[in-house]
């Protein structure tokens, strides 16, 4: 899972690009504080991403471009989420990062903290729609990151046998994206029968 902390490096510093703030110059002033709001909770991979996360800021603290971070967890919750954002706003953070529970649902309180100069990334699920335009997204493609290893199992088992698929949680965009690229395998090889998807 280092990619995870890589990847939230790489969220500093599109951040950085993205609004002109430097974290160290703000340190050095008033501080730079980042929320992070993450929508589901309970698993490894979003236990993990937390605990990676985390672990990026408390380096960055350690080298004086941040001077605190605040984790809020609202569960697939979009109200709960939406508060738990405002919160955030009112509390004067610097930056947020979003782990969207709704690839749609949030557009009004992004734009709330837009409006005070809050710039939010959001990370994993994509915003879709004009919703696109109101944060920097970053995320990787879904569809592709279940295709690729769907045919790379698939090819590695000669191209036929009987699969079973094991989605994540019901109506989550990273979910219906991956059920996607899975279910273009499946048209591409014919051999292959579908048991059963979970």
């Amino acid at each position: 899972m280092r990619r995870m902390g890589l990847f939230v490096s790489i969220m500093i510093v599109l951040m950085v690009a993205f609004t002109g703030v430097v974290p160290q110059a703000m340190a050095e002033d008033d501080g730079f504080v980042v929320g992070i709001s993450n929508s589901t909770y309970g698993n490894l991979w979003r236990e993990k991403h937390i605990e990676e996360t985390v672990a990026v800021a408390e380096s960055y603290i350690e080298r004086g471009m941040l001077s605190g971070y605040t984790v809020q967890q609202a569960g697939p919750d979009v109200q709960t989420q939406i508060q738990q954002i405002r919160n955030m706003i009112n509390e004067g953070v610097d930056m947020i990062l979003i782990n969207p529970a709704s690839a749609t649902g949030l557009t009004g309180v992004i734009e709330e903290a837009a409006e005070v100069g809050i710039p939010c990334i959001v990370m994993d699920t994509e915003l879709i729609g004009e919703d696109r335009e109101l944060a920097l997204s970053v995320a990787t493609d879904k569809f592709y990151e279940a295709y690729n290893s769907m045919k790379y199992v698939t090819e590695a088992i000669g191209g036929k046998g009987k699969v079973v698929l094991l989605l994540g949680i019901a109506g989550d965009q990273p979910t219906l994206k991956r059920h996607e690229g899975a279910k273009a395998v499946l048209e591409e090889f014919p051999d292959l029968e579908l048991l059963t998807t979970v």
